[in-house]
C-alpha cells in the first residue's frame, strides 16, 4: 500500500521526490492531504519533534512518566505512603491530637468492649459506646464528618434502644411451658 502507483512521476510540489499516489493532480499522499485540509501543497514539509518519553525519576525504573515524576505504579506507592504517614501521625498522636479510628482504638484498649457493659441508663446489657452529650473535647472527622473525643471518659455504654432514643423493652426471660397432651 505505501508503494507507489507509478515510479517515473514525481509529486510536483518543488523540493519533493516522493512518488505520485493521486495522479488526479500529480501530488504525493502528503502534500494531497494538505490540499484537502486546505492548506497550500506546496509549503515545507515539517516533520513532527520527536520527544523523548520522560522516564521515572525512581532509580532502575525505566517506564515512563505519567505524574510527579513517577511511572504509575510507583506514582501510586508515593501517595499510599503519604497518605498512610499523615494517618499513622494522627492515629499515634498524643492528648487531644488524634483521629476519630485513633480515639476508638483507645476507647476500647482502655474500657473494653461495650458488650461487656451494662447500659448506663436502663441497666440491659450494652452494645455500643456513646458520646456523652456533655463532653468536652469534641472533635469532627473531617473525612466522615462523625463526632468524637479523644478521652475515653466521654463515653457511656448502652443498649441499642437507648441509643435509639426508646423505652428500652424489659428483659424477658423465656419460660418453659408444658406441652400440649403433657397432662
Amino acid at each position: 500500500m505505501n508503494e507507489p502507483v507509478n515510479e517515473e512521476l514525481v509529486c510536483q510540489v518543488e523540493g519533493c521526490r516522493r512518488p505520485v499516489e493521486i495522479l488526479k493532480w500529480g501530488l504525493c499522499r502528503t502534500h494531497y492531504a494538505r490540499q484537502l485540509r486546505g492548506r497550500s501543497p506546496g509549503s515545507p514539509v515539517i516533520a513532527p519533534r520527536r520527544r523523548r518519553p520522560k522516564v521515572c525519576s525512581v532509580d532502575g525504573c525505566g517506564k515512563q512518566r505519567v505524574a510527579r515524576g513517577f511511572c504509575d505504579r510507583h506514582y501510586r506507592q508515593h501517595r499510599r505512603s503519604l497518605a498512610q504517614s499523615e494517618t499513622t501521625a494522627r492515629k499515634a498522636g498524643k492528648g487531644d491530637d488524634v483521629s476519630y479510628a485513633g480515639a476508638h482504638g483507645r476507647l476500647h484498649r482502655s474500657r473494653g468492649s461495650a458488650h461487656r457493659k451494662v447500659c448506663s441508663r436502663c441497666s440491659q446489657p450494652a452494645t455500643r459506646w456513646r458520646l456523652r452529650s456533655d463532653a468536652e473535647k469534641v472533635r469532627t472527622d473531617p473525612v466522615s464528618g462523625l463526632t468524637y473525643s479523644p478521652d475515653p471518659s466521654d463515653y457511656e455504654p448502652l443498649c441499642a434502644p437507648c441509643d435509639r432514643g426508646e423505652k428500652p423493652r424489659p428483659h424477658v426471660q423465656q419460660l418453659e411451658l408444658p406441652m400440649q397432651g403433657d397432662d
